[in-house]
């Protein structure tokens, strides 16, 4: 940027010549002018050198001349940043949200956060391993309310408002309220085709904070046909114009992009191979009946892309599988790698712990042999030993598992 600024002939303006001269520039407007009257103070770190610079650690401010370690706590000596200096409270009178729920959308949908993906994914999603764990859009919904519209898990549902409507899968979760939905605020038009809950949420706003009424939406859930699911992996981005929807997970660590479609019945998967622009070898299974079409596309020892695809999305090759293809050579013939099996790696199952990359199965498995606790699967597995978040989800499997087998 000062480069660009230099050549437009603001050089004295943009003399930067590294991050550290722009730190430097931002801590010492802090001080200026300030008389103690705003509390962001970095004034004490606006002669710091290159090295010094390069070895900042972790610092709390305000960090002055008075206090070079910076400061622990705000307001230890009392005081607030107000005009009175003291506390400001508002009083405000609780209300019922604005909306009801009515015959047209009886379900009241509820927007928050997922575990491992913050706003709408600009840096999250560079973390591959952060995606394993829930890796495309949702809406949770209870079982009997499930079995009510005829969805299944894994279904692709339509959630509508009065706002507009989205598509995204189906997930289970008998914690919810039959008459409640929850999405998820992260993905965007950026990772799936129509999955942005903030385009179905009302303009309705608190008079204090301005928050939208992101809580309660009413909303309708309709199945959509999905007549033929695929999971496709590529080097390169894919036109995905012409499906019925779909999502995309970067492959930060293998460098490609793993896509989940579902497409329309008889699907040319060949015309779309030849679409994407790729005219290299392509080793290839079908069985029309089931919509069971397999494609390697390889270039010497390098899978350049793989899709799999078939009328049920339970029987895809494992997720972790698949996005290995990007990263590993074709040893002996592309033909095998169409099982979609890795023998040698057997399938753990959907990501649970982070962390340590500890699948579902490899859980479940461990609590069938007798450890039934969350301190005995980390003492087995590692799972839950570092962040722990994902101590709820081991309670959630040692608690199912334990009932069902005392059933």
């Amino acid at each position: 940027m000062s480069q660009v600024a230099q050549r437009l002939g603001f050089s004295e303006a943009f003399s930067y010549r590294s991050p550290r001269d722009v730190f430097v520039e931002h801590a010492a407007l802090s001080g200026f002018r300030n008389n103690g009257k705003r509390i962001f103070n970095i004034s004490g770190l606006s002669e710091l050198s290159e090295q010094q610079y390069n070895d900042l650690s972790p610092i709390q401010w305000p960090i002055t001349a008075e206090s070079p370690a910076g400061t622990t706590r705000l307001f230890s000596e009392g005081g607030f940043v107000t005009a009175s200096g003291k506390a400001r409270f508002i009083a405000i009178a609780p209300r019922l949200p604005v909306q009801s729920l009515n015959a047209s959308y009886p379900y009241a949908l509820n927007t928050g956060r997922i575990r491992d993906q913050w706003h709408t994914m600009t840096r999250t999603a560079r973390a591959q391993r952060l995606l394993n764990h829930i890796d495309a859009p949702f809406v949770l919904v209870h079982p009997e309310t499930a079995r009510t519209n005829e969805l299944y898990d894994g279904d692709l549902a339509e959630v509508r408002t009065a706002y507009g409507a989205v598509r995204v899968g189906v997930m289970l979760d008998e914690g919810m309220g039959k008459n409640q939905l929850f999405m998820p605020i992260h993905w965007n038009d950026q990772f799936a085709r129509q999955a942005r809950v903030c385009s179905v949420i009302a303009p309705l706003t608190d008079p204090v904070s301005g928050q939208p009424e992101f809580k309660f939406t009413p909303a309708a859930l309709k199945k959509v046909a999905t007549p033929v699911w695929a999971m496709v992996v590529s080097r390169e981005p894919l036109e995905c114009d012409e499906f019925i929807d779909w999502s995309m997970t970067p492959l930060t660590d293998n460098k490609g992009y793993c896509y989940r479609f579902a497409a329309a019945e008889g699907f040319d998967w060949q015309a779309f191979i030849r679409q994407q622009g790729y005219t290299g070898n392509c080793a290839q299974y079908a069985d029309t009946e089931q919509s069971d079409e397999r494609f390697i596309c390889y270039e010497g020892a390098l899978v350049q892309m793989a899709i799999f695809s078939h009328h049920s999305l339970s029987l895809m090759p494992a997720t972790s599988w698949l996005q290995g293809l990007l990263s590993r050579e074709i040893t002996s013939s592309p033909w095998q790698l169409l099982a979609g099996i890795d023998m040698n790696q057997p399938d753990r199952g959907k990501l649970i712990c982070a962390c340590f990359e500890v699948g579902e199965k490899q859980i479940l498995a461990a609590i069938v042999d007798g450890a039934n606790s969350t301190k005995a699967l980390g003492e087995q597995l590692n799972c839950g030993t570092n962040c722990g978040s994902c101590i709820p989800e081991l309670n959630k499997l040692i608690n199912e598992t334990l009932n069902v087998d005392a059933a």
